[in-house]
């Protein structure tokens, strides 16, 4: 699977609004800094400091390394064990 590469400008206003802003002209960009432009697609205020969706990525990484070392450790254990039963 080829990876996906994505080039994008984030802009955030004074007003505490942010858009997606690659590609708007030069027009639009000052009715962004205006606090004017309105664009349904473009707008990720919601995603402005909204950290919870990585800190769930981040909890199940954790838990997922966590997990991955715990079946490691078995396995070293179970390989011991029969090592240690070997003529």
């Amino acid at each position: 699977m080829r990876a996906t590469t994505v080039q994008t400008y984030i802009s955030v206003t004074r007003d505490q609004k942010c858009w997606e802003t690659r590609g708007l002209s030069v027009p639009d960009q000052f009715l962004v800094a205006k606090g004017e432009y309105r664009h349904r697609d473009r707008d990720l205020t919601q995603w402005l400091n909204n950290w919870e969706p990585i800190a769930r990525l981040t909890a199940d990484a954790q838990e997922l390394t966590r997990r991955n070392g715990e079946r490691a450790v078995n396995k070293g254990s179970h390989e011991a064990a029969r090592g240690s039963h070997s003529p």
